[in-house]
């Protein structure tokens, strides 16, 4: 008996140790939301893409005529490509590289014809971060580019979504990866989130994913827009867009925030007919 009541207290022991970390890591600096084009650019670790691997992938470059940038989206169709509202807001006009891992392997991008910011975006908040862009020439499909199935239901917390985009592999690098990198992350509760952003409000719109408690892993600046995707290897549905990270930075190990594809399917559909 008393060597079991010694067990009991060290497990006791153990579980308060956790809460307390777990604790700290909430209570330590409280965060805000920053949009990822606004931060320094890349996917942290991750594996590299291969060809064929995530075809609904794409590349998008933007200018206002004065400053340019980069950002992710996701091939709904073969004229239609959707991608976060932060990344076209100010943008006068852009080009899309689809098909390619390595992104120096194009000649040529396809030219964009329009673009559709969500009427209700906000900037400060990042609440309705969704836009519609539609190229100049149809894609042609292939092994390497295909459209992605866009997501009806409501995603629980528990599932596994994979994100991808092109970026260093460090937070003090400031130059794009050449290559596509992905990571699996965790969907976490909104309620959870929050606790990590007093600062904001996580909107129904929105949803949150991390990895495990203390592995730096996740996404940052130039994978605005990206898709996040459950099922890659067997019937990829599109869930999320890569739309924000904590302002203390993209490996400050908070959660990442997405924008709900399902939330918006009907904005999508009227805007778009996909």
């Amino acid at each position: 008996m008393g060597v079991l009541m010694v067990m009991m207290r060290l497990v006791c022991l153990i579980c308060l140790s956790i809460s307390s970390i777990w604790a700290w890591r909430l209570e330590e600096s409280p965060s805000k939301i920053a949009p990822l084009k606004d931060l320094d650019p890349h996917i942290v670790a991750g594996s590299v893409a291969s060809l064929g691997q995530l075809p609904w992938q794409a590349a998008l470059y933007f200018t206002n005529g004065t400053d340019t940038w980069f950002c992710g989206g996701s091939v709904i169709s073969k004229v239609w490509i959707l991608t976060a509202g932060h990344c076209v807001e100010g943008a006068q006009r852009g080009t899309a590289i689809t098909g390619v891992v390595n992104i120096s392997d194009h000649t040529t991008g396809n030219e964009i014809y329009e673009m559709i910011l969500h009427e209700a975006f906000n900037s400060s908040t990042l609440e309705n971060d969704i836009a519609l862009i539609a190229l100049t020439t149809p894609l042609k499909f292939d092994d390497n580019t295909k459209a992605v199935t866009l997501g009806t239901e409501h995603l629980d917390s528990g599932y596994r979504v994979t994100v991808s985009g092109w970026g260093t592999t460090h937070e003090d690098e400031v130059e794009l990866s050449q290559v596509l990198r992905f990571i699996t992350m965790t969907v976490i509760s909104n309620d959870i989130c929050q606790e990590y952003y007093e600062g904001n409000a996580i909107f129904d719109g929105m949803f949150c994913a991390m990895t495990v408690l203390g592995v730096i892993l996740g996404t940052c600046h130039g994978d605005s827009g990206g898709p996040a995707v459950i099922n890659t290897d067997t019937n990829p549905v599109h869930v999320g867009i890569i739309s924000f990270v904590s302002t203390l930075g993209c490996e400050s190990g908070r959660p990442d925030g997405y924008t709900r594809t399902a939330h918006y399917r009907n904005w999508i559909k009227d805007n778009s007919g996909v």
